[in-house]
């Protein structure tokens, strides 16, 4: 009854008609509780409008499900650990075996991986930058280019005031350098 306090909770009086609604839709939420394959949706729908109603099926549920995250979580992270261990041990037994394949010293190695990084960035391929530090190691250290004889420094900058369209002028020019190298190989 309203007047008494302890069961006044808001509620007001329902007619005939609503009553019969309210019992229709008890019903239904029952019969799709009762099927297994809404039932989650309704169990979800339920905690959804009230969160403090105990639902023993979506608790255990959630604490299964974050458990088992944490846990593939932990283990993912282990694994990947485990992963990047094996690449590098893998990566060092196939630096040691290249190594020793090509009875290279732990210093020429390390000048062939440079090699390979500077020169072969997009592709690195171990036994071309191999041949290329063993082909620069044959070829020694650089010469110095030899002089220049003297009078060729004068000839190129005569060369540099003559148009290139004046093809006689030019003729002229290299006909005298000619006479002149000839003179001093005679000569000297």
């Amino acid at each position: 009854m309203p007047d008494d306090p302890e069961q006044d909770d808001g509620a007001e009086e329902l007619t005939p008609e609503q009553q019969h609604q309210v019992l229709a839709v008890g019903r239904l939420y029952l019969a799709l509780a009762q099927d297994p394959k809404t039932r989650p949706e309704v169990l979800k729908l339920l905690k959804k409008a009230n969160p403090s109603i105990p639902i023993p099926e979506l608790d255990v549920q959630d604490t299964l499900a974050k458990e088992f995250d944490a846990r593939g979580k932990t283990l993912a992270d282990e694994l990947k650990k485990r992963d990047e261990r094996l690449e590098n041990l893998e990566r060092l037994l196939s630096r040691d075996q290249f190594r020793s394949a090509n009875n290279l010293t732990e210093e020429e190695l390390v000048e062939v991986e440079s090699i390979n990084k500077e020169y072969l960035e997009k592709t690195p391929r171990s036994k071309i930058a191999l041949d290329f530090y063993r082909q620069k190691q044959a070829l020694g250290t650089p010469r110095t280019t030899r002089r220049q004889p003297v009078g060729t420094k004068e000839f190129l900058d005569k060369l540099a005031t003559i148009n290139p369209n004046h093809v006689n002028k030019l003729k002229r020019a290299a006909i005298e350098e000619a006479e002149r190298i000839l003179s001093t190989a005679k000569t000297g």
